[in-house]
């Protein structure tokens, strides 16, 4: 082995960072210790609860820590944290223990190895310093280890702790990797398992939004049906009648002329009312705050109006947040019989809340193929989500949110 492959500036920096690791293991077995405090405490009235999400917690912070500082180490970029599960979340789901998990490995591995190299490296610089030692403490016929100090022993101790020294610096670097390849096995796995729970989630949400726009299209195709391909069909009818009549009752011809007219513009305007349903110009040329108020002025029920946007997200999230308010307002023309209805859009970090309420008799609920449930199911494709207050006899609130950049 040449020394000056395993003497190098990384190994010096390999045995600092186990000597670091030392000295702040405690703080790593902080979660761990907590974890069982708050796991004895549970019976007690529920008391070590607090103390049980205090430790979670603590625990991703400190595997946070410990992967940045292996990152510092290694030079290399450290894996991003990730979004912070709710309390709920942490206790009931996995994110939680697993943190305590890999809190526990990393104080464990941290306190070995640092110990390991601790006492390896002190034992190494004490016998390579013991021809130093002895002469300037006089202790000539003292004893190292039940080993007699003479010049002999002397000499082979200082070169045992030469090597000593020498195997710590050829370890320090390869210990090193091997935790982070331990600690990168256990995080693989970790976000393994979160993708499996991220492919389920998206496998329900696609049958969920398969089966809301199948809605969406019995929806179009039903009002096609019953308004204007019907006002269609009298056009064409009154045409044809008035065709006939026009040699034999001018007057009557043109009476029919008139009725086809109006027929016409009303299927227009239907197709229109259609079209602004599903996506209205308003929404692409200008934006989700001046389609929100278009929607708002031609509904029936008065609309208080309070959007907070100080720019437009991105198109797909205007579409989504424009249906999501006109699918409500929908819902309470039909069934609420409300006489004031609230909404409100802004924007909280990197994501579009929308909040409407309305006076009515409450009791909405959320059924299978309902609009409810539709809305759920758009929602959830973009990864947002919902929530419905709405007891029997109250006022009904839903909140939405969603990515800005969805």
């Amino acid at each position: 082995m040449q020394l000056r492959r395993v003497i190098t500036v990384e190994s010096w920096w390999s045995i600092g960072y186990h000597l670091s690791g030392l000295a702040i293991a405690p703080l790593y077995w902080l979660p761990p210790l907590g974890a069982l405090i708050g796991l004895v405490c549970l019976p007690l009235l529920l008391l070590g609860l607090p103390i049980l999400l205090l430790a979670m917690r603590g625990a991703s912070r400190v595997t946070i820590l410990a992967d940045r500082r292996l990152s510092r180490e290694l030079g290399v970029p450290a894996a991003p944290a990730g979004p912070r599960p709710a309390l709920h979340a942490m206790m009931t789901g996995r994110p939680g223990w697993r943190a305590l998990g890999l809190a526990l490995l990393v104080a464990a591995w941290d306190t070995g190895t640092g110990a390991l190299v601790l006492s390896g490296l002190a034992l190494g610089v004490t016998l390579t310093a013991l021809p130093i030692l002895v002469p300037a403490l006089g202790a000539d016929s003292a004893t190292f280890a039940g080993v007699p100090l003479n010049p002999l022993t002397i000499a082979l101790g200082a070169v045992l702790g030469l090597t000593v020294i020498v195997a710590e610096l050829a370890t320090a670097r390869p210990l090193l990797l091997f935790g982070a390849n331990l600690m990168a096995r256990t995080r693989d796995e970790a976000e393994a398992q979160r993708l499996r729970q991220r492919i389920a989630t998206l496998e329900t949400t696609r049958t969920r939004v398969v089966d809301a726009a199948e809605a969406e299209r019995r929806r179009i195709e039903r009002d096609l049906h019953d308004g204007a391909q019907q006002r269609l069909l009298a056009v064409s009818i009154a045409i044809s009648r008035a065709h006939r009549q026009l040699s034999r009752d001018p007057e009557k011809a043109e009476e029919l002329l008139n009725e086809a007219q109006g027929d016409a513009r009303a299927a227009i305007e239907e197709l229109r009312g259609i079209a602004r349903s599903a996506h209205p110009p308003v929404l692409t040329e200008r934006g989700l705050q001046p389609a929100v108020t278009t929607m708002a002025r031609r509904f029936a029920v008065p609309v208080r109006l309070d959007v907070r946007l100080a720019d437009r997200p991105a198109r797909r999230s205007e579409a989504v947040a424009y249906y999501v308010v006109a699918e409500l307002l929908t819902n309470i023309a039909k069934h609420a019989g409300a006489s004031a209805v609230s909404v409100r859009l802004w924007r909280e970090d990197d994501r579009l809340r929308i909040c409407v309420t309305d006076d009515g008799r409450g009791g909405a609920e959320e059924k299978e193929g309902g609009g409810l449930a539709g809305l759920r199911a758009r929602l959830d494709a973009v990864d947002g989500g919902i929530s419905i207050t709405s007891p029997s006899g109250g006022a009904t609130m839903v909140e939405a949110e969603l990515p800005w950049n969805a």
